[in-house]
């Protein structure tokens, strides 16, 4: 995402990263990722818990997803993948065309 952010951000779309590392590690990884926008640190899980995206198979870690949510709140897409298994960059903005019109 790092590479299209200004094209995301084109279509009036943010990008938020949610983590369920711990806090000790926080400011390390957000230094070294380089990443232009916001990491949200919630080792205590509420956020991927509140979106169903919380793997008890995986030492309870977070699957990597993506969900694209409108101005009211609405998910109006999402993905959930595996380990390794993100949306491309490009087919983020695909949906985002989409939705757009």
């Amino acid at each position: 995402m790092t590479n299209q952010y200004s094209a995301i951000k084109s279509h009036n779309a943010v990008v938020v990263a949610v983590s369920v590392d711990d806090l000790s590690n926080a400011q390390a990884m957000a230094r070294n990722s380089g990443v232009p926008f916001p990491i949200l640190y919630n080792p205590e899980k509420d956020v991927v818990k509140a979106y169903g995206v919380l793997n008890p198979q995986d030492n309870n870690l977070a699957r990597p997803s993506t969900f694209i949510i409108d101005s009211s709140g609405v998910i109006r897409w999402k993905y959930l993948g595996s380990t390794y298994d993100r949306p491309s960059p490009q087919q983020v903005l695909q949906e985002l065309a989409n939705l757009s019109g």
